[in-house]
């Protein structure tokens, strides 16, 4: 498949309107206007109508992730090749695709259930972006959103089957110190970034650990840093350099529960085929200590089945 990246992401909360606050106070995302009568909160991060979409809801949970197919053609292609692998694919009525802002879309699960959605042509507006608060912009436009980490109760074979052979992403690697089974990081074959998305195994808990934006500035990353130790609202690892992917990052909580890795910098290659997989003998050069214990609320238990 033709993915660019991540073209949106939807997640549920009973919060929700905290982040009308958070959102462009804190981290510097601007706000789009909902639809009458729709409660969402829709955050941009560039000329796209939204990135973020933060819908009410009963508990925290990430609802859909959106991605970007370059065109018609394309689209075409993916949704063929979707059916040909024996997933089940709903469309997206012409509602649904406004209220996506995109011109077309499908809708479908992987091998562990989270929901994922295709799409192609998705609404700007030229140089309508204006951040929450003074902010150099975000790594977003061609790249998409970033990246995300959804922990699974386990990792099965189907899952690696379905995002290399189905998707066609591109392996990047584990985490630290290679625990392999415990995390895949994963991009589509069309992204300079290192990785779109990670699926990490933690027994008996499903849910989103994080989401990845980045940031044109590591001013940015400081600003964001004082204004939660200033708001008190946590994070989840203070601040710090990665070793695998040499961001320079921490990971802020959000009113939702999950953290952002909040980030500037990092590896990017045209050519990831050339690179070795990288195994570092450590998560982080410095930094990136742990300031808030246990997993984030939007991790849950999950009940066994026999």
């Amino acid at each position: 498949m033709d993915i660019l990246g991540i073209g949106y992401v939807g997640v549920e909360s009973p919060n929700y309107r905290d982040w009308r606050t958070f959102g462009p106070e804190v981290l510097g995302f601007g706000l789009a206007a909902p639809p009458e009568g729709d409660e969402t909160v829709y955050l941009r991060m560039d000329d796209r109508r939204y990135r973020i979409a933060v819908h009410p809801g009963e508990s925290e949970q990430v609802a859909y992730i959106g991605w970007e197919i370059p065109n018609r053609p394309a689209y075409d292609a993916a949704v063929a090749k979707l059916r040909k692998a024996g997933v089940e694919v709903t469309v997206g009525d012409a509602e649904l695709a406004e209220r996506r802002g995109v011109t077309e879309l499908v809708r479908f699960n992987d091998p562990v259930g989270y929901q994922h959605e295709l799409f192609y042509g998705q609404k700007f507006d030229q140089r309508s972006f204006v951040p929450g608060r003074r902010h150099a912009g975000f790594v977003a436009d061609e790249l998409g959103v970033g990246h995300m980490v959804l922990i699974v109760p386990e990792y099965p074979p189907e899952l690696d089957d379905f995002l290399a052979n189905v998707m066609g992403f591109r392996w990047f690697g584990h985490g630290a110190n290679g625990h392999r089974g415990q995390i895949g990081f994963w991009a589509t074959n069309l992204t300079t970034l290192s990785h779109n998305i990670a699926y990490g195994m933690i027994p008996g808990h499903r849910g989103l650990h994080h989401i990845g934006i980045g940031v044109n500035d590591l001013d940015d990353v400081g600003i964001a840093h004082d204004l939660v130790q200033e708001r008190g609202t946590g994070m989840v690892y203070s601040l710090g350099k990665h070793t695998q992917d040499p961001v320079i990052s921490f990971y802020p909580i959000t009113p939702s529960g999950f953290a952002f890795e909040y980030l500037n910098g990092g590896m990017t290659s045209p050519d990831w085929g050339l690179i070795s997989e990288r195994n570092p003998e450590t998560l982080s050069v410095w930094g990136h200590k742990p300031v808030s214990p246990g997993l984030p609320k939007s991790v849950t238990q999950v009940a066994k089945t026999d």
